[in-house]
């Protein structure tokens, strides 16, 4: 029993320690922090993490964005919705992808606009994103989406349209068997049969 809260008082301690880090002048200490406060799931750290989503340098703002995906609170949803328009495409990719570890339905919309990034990696984690959080109001976008550019997308569309099994999905999806990479066609397929059961 002491042992545990000699561990719990090591752990306070260390959490602590890590979100002080967050206001290093070292980049790389803050950006550090923001990565272990995330493996931590350390709930007490949401609001520096949050303030960590407006650091100057981009690495800090996608590991504090990939924290609170970890940690999953819903405090961190708004905040993570503006990290959908920041300059760095790789803060962009991680805001995505923690709100689809969040899924709430408020991200939806913004996750939809995010589908239209230039970049093929933000549009990948933000339909990949609305396949966790499963609203039907994405079905129409998501089907747009297997005419995208990138392979990846497409796979990841037919994935999330099979999540959501929306009738509405069939027709596209049933285009979708004669892509040209294996791998989306066989996702079709699965989702095909997914929203079929």
């Amino acid at each position: 029993m002491a042992l545990d809260c000699i561990e719990d008082v090591m752990c306070m301690n260390d959490e602590e320690g890590k979100i002080e880090q967050l206001r290093d002048v070292d980049p790389d200490i803050r950006s550090d922090a923001a990565k272990s406060l995330g493996k931590m799931r350390a709930a007490e750290a949401i609001d520096p993490l949050l303030e960590a989503l407006r650091d100057d340098e981009a690495l800090v703002r996608r590991r504090a964005a990939q924290a609170l995906g970890k940690i999953r609170d819903q405090r961190a949803v708004h905040d993570l919705i503006a990290g959908l328009r920041d300059d760095a495409r790789t803060v962009r990719k991680e805001a995505a992808k923690s709100l689809g570890k969040i899924r709430d339905q408020q991200a939806a919309g913004p996750l939809i606009a995010a589908m239209t990034d230039t970049s093929a990696d933000v549009r990948e984690a933000a339909v990949k994103a609305l396949g966790k959080i499963r609203t039907v109001s994405a079905v129409e976008p998501l089907t747009a989406a297997l005419q995208d550019s990138s392979e990846d997308v497409r796979e990841a569309a037919a994935k999330a349209l099979g999540r959501i099994r929306s009738p509405q999905a069939v027709d596209d999806l049933t285009v979708a068997l004669e892509d040209t990479s294996k791998s989306v066609r066989k996702r079709a397929a699965k989702a095909l049969k997914k929203i079929k059961t």
